[in-house]
């Protein structure tokens, strides 16, 4: 007797196993996928698309080999602003709020980078932008942020 494949089952398993995890504190425990709008200054993160359209990251904690960190959230208003408009506030917000970082850290092989919602996620609601370092190789082993950030 032949056997039937029955995808669905599988796939919630799929998905539930590769979600991140995060403590009690709120610092991800177990590394997976996780929404950009769920993500928090200080999460670690492994080879961040910076796409348009993205929809979710691979997030990890900070002492796993990772190379991507958040170090800012801002709000970018409540009306959208345009895409031109939005690009220049994300660069000039996620450049401003640089300080964060623990300069001793940084390398000339790391880059900031910036999240910013599209129309249609702004419609839904996501009015913020999320500022990334993001190094060219995954070999960063703790967070980037000066003692007392999160991460």
């Amino acid at each position: 007797m032949p056997l039937r494949f029955n995808p669905w089952p599988h796939w919630v398993a799929i998905l539930a196993a590769t979600s991140a995890h995060r403590s009690a504190s709120g610092q991800i425990t177990h590394g997976g996928a996780l929404g950009i709008f769920s993500l928090r200054v200080g999460d670690c993160l492994q080879n961040p698309s910076t796409a348009r359209g993205i929809a979710n990251v691979t997030a990890l904690p900070c002492s796993t080999p990772h190379d991507a960190q958040v170090f800012a959230i801002f709000g970018a208003g409540s009306s959208y602003p345009g895409r031109s408009a939005l690009i220049s506030l994300a660069r000039d917000g996620c450049h401003a709020r640089a300080a964060s970082l623990d300069k001793s850290k940084l390398t000339t092989t790391m880059s900031l980078r910036e999240f910013f919602p599209e129309p249609a996620a702004w419609a839904n609601g996501h009015h913020t932008i999320t500022c990334l370092v993001i190094d060219s190789t995954p070999d960063l082993t703790s967070s980037l942020l000066q003692a007392g950030g999160s991460g």
